[in-house]
């Protein structure tokens, strides 16, 4: 048997269709805008998104911008999403849809800006390009221009002292307040800025004595470091975003921060992980997190601070640092963090007017803040959040400084302060009886019997909130609730709600309309603290078997997202067919995450559907169940799905498909055949696929699965109506939309995932025993890659002229394009299956399963499949 028979008859595998689960939601990106061309085989931008419920694999999921769909993507997981543009893409909302469910949109500006890279085989002589990298990150400062954006691989490092005392300066020739510059780690990459043995900062931002930055700057993704601070940016300056950035200054100390903001106005700090911040003795005076003079309309949000040494873990102080300077502080959002085991306290809100601006602290975990010990001044506050409501510049505060739907545990425990009236969850210093505090839908949870406010009673205001552990609620507010709030594992850092909480639907609407994972506050559903109650949700249901020869039965799983709770939970179950009867609840015991029921159905005399469907509060889930007389030879299609990839969604014309069902073909299996015209043959053992009408190309038959050649007639339709004929009688119909390209590699295991089905120019396989060479040959069959020129024709086996794709082929391993050698009919393959030869790239990093990605057009393979690679 020659080689492309012996392929045809290697195409036949199995697969499972995903399940969809609940919307996305998504919460920012590192980059705002960025141009759609250019990089990276010419695709734009890279472009990380943050949020939830993304899904652990992105399957059928993708991402949107404006009206475009993303041109590829580096890494898919539940919490971020990393894509490239491409050029399709245009200015609006970026949306990441999974399944039926789209999530919010965040905006993105497609826009003019040239972008670099740079990485340690690179050289600072070199254009900057994907080919030609520099070599470091001060050329790239030196070099880049408003609306640039500079991606640097993986190993990179700056940090030597490049001037100020910091591994990188910016100064006024590298700074304005337009389109920002941009610094990001490229995808999957680690990036280190600054050295914590190294100079006193990683990044640093000249003041007006050595050329201010005038801002205008992104760091994203980057590992930032220093003696003192890893990132401290001067003024006066707007425009800043540093999202991303794992920031670490575990000798630190001094009147300054791990990240310190002066002078610093329009700052976004979004997604970046504070820790390991202050040496043992570190002064009072040093932070986790420094919002200081005059910096206002400042965004904190989904921020991680922890271990936190000198004092506080956040601070917003104004000083007087020159002349008409150091006035209270305004449009102030810190939200969704997570800020925990800090000496002093948590939060400080020291100078602020929110007359002039909001000031707002909203879905924040605060725990185990101002637990001591003393610092050397033996000095400061032990509180969660502490607000001292003073002025060193200018007109005092007014207004409300607003505590919403934050949880607080354990506050304040330190217990020998140098001082009295030090110690509590929330403390307002008075002094200011035009700033008061209004506390909504808080949960304060006390362990140490530290105090729940210290402070006027007249400054205190507000509703809803929850206390417990010191005693009764501040007298000030009103509808407070008590007892135990029933938390799933405060002393693990769990602070979600259980069951039984009475937190849940005690709250009051507040403005903030989701918790800190994104999950909707319902109207007269508001739970208290940072989590909204989630009961475990639906995460699967699979009934088996998938058709019932009546009478008979079939056994369902019903698998929750979690564990149900100490009460256990009860599930609803229903059929959407009366002969098909299921219990009407199935109930999982407390800890438990599965459970089996059995859906019962009598005899019946013809062919018939229901669908199983069983949800919560969260999530539903289906599963449809097909009934047949006893004995039946009656076709039922289950599934459709890519014959490469085994992915359900969208066909391409000239597709391999594999269906899935039973009664499809004979018991045995049979494979394809060339016909008297010299064409795969479209009928085999009585079976038949059609596909809008159209018979298509048989490759192999048997009654559990077919295997099809999608017919390139499909090209004009929107839907692809698939059934198939057997023993003279016709299936149900399955829909599917229809792609112009849905491309796929085969594997060699025929999983869809793993060793895809490549050999070298000897002939051999690719195997990790049997690896390419880097700049070596290589060459693998896909399928899916649509319409080729000339035209398909159904059934033909590969020939002169060799037909290639209508849509630009182009393939990436380990994440470096290749040279594409060729992409057209296999010869002696039937079309529809398409030949590929490529250049591993020189530069890629060896090993035994390196991502193998081939792209047809904007659409892209689906991620799992490797190469093997050897070391040079």
């Amino acid at each position: 048997m020659d080689r492309a028979w012996l392929f045809l008859a290697f195409l036949m595998s199995t697969g499972v269709p995903a399940l969809a689960g609940t919307a996305p939601v998504l919460y920012f990106s590192d980059l705002e805008g960025g141009p759609n061309t250019g990089g990276e085989n010419n695709r734009g931008v890279w472009v990380t998104v943050y949020g939830n419920r993304f899904g652990a694999s992105r399957g059928d999921a993708y991402v949107t911008i404006g009206m475009g769909r993303a041109a590829a993507y580096a890494s898919w997981a539940e919490t971020k999403v990393v894509f490239q543009i491409g050029a399709a893409a245009t200015s609006g909302n970026i949306v990441l849809t999974r399944g039926a469910a789209a999530s919010n949109g965040i905006p993105f500006q497609v826009r003019g800006g040239k972008i670099y890279f740079v990485a340690v085989d690179g050289s600072d002589g070199n254009k900057g390009s994907f080919e030609s990298p520099w070599r470091s990150l001060i050329q790239a400062r030196n070099q880049m221009q408003p609306g640039d954006v500079t991606y640097a691989r993986n190993g990179v490092s700056q940090t030597e002292t490049d001037d100020w005392a910091a591994s990188m300066l910016l100064r006024t020739q590298w700074c304005s307040s337009g389109l920002p510059r941009a610094i990001v780690a490229y995808p999957g990459a680690t990036v280190t800025l600054g050295s914590a043995q190294g100079a006193y900062y990683g990044l640093r931002g000249a003041d007006t004595s050595g050329g201010a930055c005038q801002g205008g700057w992104v760091f994203a993704g980057l590992r930032m470091r220093g003696s003192v601070g890893a990132a401290t940016i001067m003024g006066p300056s707007t425009n800043w975003r540093f999202v991303g950035n794992d920031m670490s200054c575990p000798n630190g100390d001094g009147p300054t921060a791990c990240f310190a903001a002066s002078l610093a106005s329009n700052v976004k700090f979004l997604g970046n992980h504070v820790h390991e911040a202050g040496k043992a003795t570190a002064s009072a005076l040093y932070h986790g997190v420094y919002f200081s003079t005059d910096s206002n309309h400042v965004e904190m949000g989904w921020n991680t601070i922890e271990n936190i040494r000198g004092c506080r873990g956040v601070q917003i102080h104004s000083t007087r640092l020159l002349p008409d300077t150091g006035y209270n502080q305004y449009d102030i959002s810190i939200h969704d963090n997570v800020i925990h085991d800090t000496q002093c306290d948590g939060v400080v809100v020291a100078t602020v007017d929110p007359s002039k601006g909001r000031v707002i602290l909203f879905n924040n975990v605060i725990y185990n803040a101002g637990k001591g010990p003393n610092n050397p001044e033996r000095t400061g506050n032990w509180s969660c959040v502490y607000v001292s409501g003073m002025t060193n510049a200018g007109t005092p505060g007014s207004g409300f400084v607003e505590l919403d739907s934050n949880t607080m545990y354990n506050c304040g425990s330190f217990a020998t302060p140098p001082y009295d009236g030090a110690n509590s969850a929330v403390k307002y210093s008075g002094g200011n009886e035009a700033l008061r505090l209004r506390l909504r839908n808080n949960l304060v949870y006390q362990v140490s019997g530290a105090p729940y406010y210290l402070g006027p009673a007249a400054s205190l205001t507000g509703s809803n909130n929850l206390f417990h552990g010191s005693g009764a609620a501040p007298a000030s507010l009103s509808e407070s609730v008590s007892g135990d709030p029933k938390l799933a594992g405060p002393a693990l850092g769990d602070f979600h709600l259980t069951a039984g909480s009475p937190a849940r639907r005690a709250g009051v609407a507040a403005g903030v309309a989701q918790d800190r994972e994104g999950n909707p506050r319902a109207p007269g559903a508001y739970d208290i603290g940072a989590h909204q109650y989630t009961p475990p949700s639906v995460a699967a249901l699979r009934c088996l078997p998938e058709i019932i020869y009546t009478p008979g039965e079939a056994a369902c799983t019903i698998t929750l997202s979690e564990a149900a709770p100490e009460a256990g939970a009860e599930i609803p179950l229903v059929s959407s067919d009366a002969r098909l009867t299921v219990p009407s609840t199935v109930a999982f015991a407390p800890g438990s995450q599965e459970a089996i029921i059995r859906a019962q159905a009598p005899a019946v005399t013809a062919r018939a559907s229901a669908t199983v469907a069983s949800g919560t509060e969260g999530t539903s889930q289906e599963c449809r169940l097909w009934l047949l007389p006893p004995g039946s030879h009656t076709p039922v299609l289950l599934a459709v799905m890519h014959g490469a990839s085994y992915t359900a969604g969208a066909v391409a014309p000239g597709e391999v498909v594999s269906l899935f069902g039973d009664n499809l073909g004979p018991s045995e299996g049979a494979g394809a055949h060339l016909g008297t015209d010299g064409r795969v043959s479209t009928e085999l053992q009585g079976t038949r696929v059609w596909m809008n009408g159209i018979t298509a190309p048989l490759l192999y038959v048997q009654g559990r699965q077919v295997n099809a050649v999608a017919p390139f007639a499909l090209e004009s339709a929107a839907l692809a109506s698939v059934e198939v004929q057997w023993g003279g009688e016709r299936s149900n119909t399955v829909t599917l939309p229809v792609a112009t390209a849905a491309p796929g590699v085969f594997t060699g295991d025929s999983s869809g995932f793993g060793q895809a089905l490549a050999w070298h120019e000897t002939g051999t396989l690719n195997t990790p025993s049997h690896p390419a060479t880097r700049a070596g040959l290589l060459a693998f069959y896909a399928t899916g890659l649509g319409q080729t020129e000339p035209a398909g024709m159904d059934g033909w086996p590969g020939r002169e002229p060799y037909p290639q794709p209508v849509a630009q082929v182009s393939v990436s391993i380990g994440g470096y394009a290749c040279e594409v050698l060729y992409a057209g009919a296999a010869p002696g393959i039937v079309a529809g299956v398409l030949q590929v030869n490529v250049r591993v790239p020189s530069m890629v990093e060896p090993g035994p399963a390196v991502p193998l990605v081939i792209y047809a057009g904007e659409a892209a393979s689906r991620a799992g499949v490797t190469i093997a690679v050897e070391s040079p």
